[in-house]
C-alpha cells in the first residue's frame, strides 16, 4: 500500500480560474499554499489569485522535475535559460507570491545575469 504522503494530493486554482492537482509534497514547497495544508483528508481547493495557469504549469513542473534531477544546479541553470524575458519576470511576480525562496533567487539570478 503507498504511503498516505506520497498519494496525497491538493488542488490549486489558477488565477484564470484553471484547476491544478498536485502531490501535497509538491504543494508545501509553495510556502504561501504550505500554510492551508493540514493532516486532515478535506477536499478544498486553494485559491491563488496572482499566479497564472501559465506560471503554475512551470512552477509544478519545476518542482517535480527538481526533485528527480541528478544535479540540481545543473537543472536549475537549464531550467532559467529555457525561459524568455516575459516568462521570467512572471514567474518571479509567481514565485514571490507563492513564497519560494529558493525558485525566486534563481529567477532573480538569472536577471542579473542576463544585465
Amino acid at each position: 500500500m503507498a504511503s498516505p504522503s506520497l498519494s496525497k494530493t491538493i488542488t490549486l486554482k489558477a488565477a484564470d480560474g484553471e484547476l491544478f492537482r498536485v502531490e501535497t509534497s509538491i504543494a508545501k514547497e509553495m510556502k504561501a499554499v504550505e500554510i492551508f495544508i493540514d493532516d486532515d483528508d478535506k477536499a478544498f481547493i486553494i485559491p491563488l489569485p496572482e499566479v497564472s495557469s501559465q506560471d503554475l504549469v512551470k512552477i509544478i513542473e519545476y518542482c517535480k522535475q527538481r526533485r528527480t534531477a541528478a544535479n540540481a544546479k545543473d537543472f536549475d541553470a537549464e531550467f532559467a535559460k529555457a525561459l524568455n524575458n516575459k516568462e521570467l519576470l512572471s514567474l518571479i511576480a509567481a514565485a514571490n507570491y507563492l513564497n519560494m525562496a529558493d525558485l525566486l533567487d534563481l529567477l532573480s539570478q538569472c536577471i542579473v545575469d542576463r544585465v
